[in-house]
């Protein structure tokens, strides 16, 4: 399988800076290829597939802007977002859907803004665009380290 030849995994700390999408972090994705969709009136089309009504469904797209130290980075969240927000897509929007502000799940995306977290994602070699998305395969919040106080001996 060529793909997996092409693709490659890094892990790097950084500090979320912006959430780019945080009003809807999610797409119509084609249930075959996980292709955006467009969808009117409940039929889908996927031009990936080149196919009309095809099977869909909703599916994470979150992206965020990163920083760790003076470099920047876009990353994409795909199932990526689960492990981030504590939920699936569906439950996301449902308890969104009433009051977003008060919603759980909305006010950890908000609050994770200004935090830092080790990323696991995948780059494509053979993109060779210095401004492309990198998709984040997994993303687990660094623990806020309590100061040590040590104690001076009398």
């Amino acid at each position: 399988y060529i793909g997996a030849l092409q693709d490659s995994m890094y892990k790097f700390k950084a500090t979320i800076v912006d959430i780019l999408n945080k009003d809807e972090p999610w797409y119509f994705s084609c249930k075959t290829c996980c292709k955006k969709v467009r969808v009117i009136e409940e039929a889908a089309t996927c031009t990936n597939c080149n196919i009309d009504n095809v099977e869909y469904a909703m599916r994470y797209c979150l992206r965020l802007e990163v920083c760790g130290g003076e470099k920047r980075a876009r990353v994409v969240l795909f199932e990526a977002a689960n492990n981030l927000l504590g939920c699936n897509v569906q439950e996301y929007i449902q308890s969104t859907s009433i009051k977003k502000e008060e919603c759980h799940y909305h006010h950890k995306l908000v609050l994770s803004k200004d935090k830092q977290f080790n990323f696991l994602v995948r780059i494509d070699l053979t993109n060779s665009n210095p401004h492309r998305s990198l998709i984040a395969e997994e993303i687990h919040q660094l623990e806020d380290q309590a100061p040590v106080i040590l104690e001076e001996e009398v």
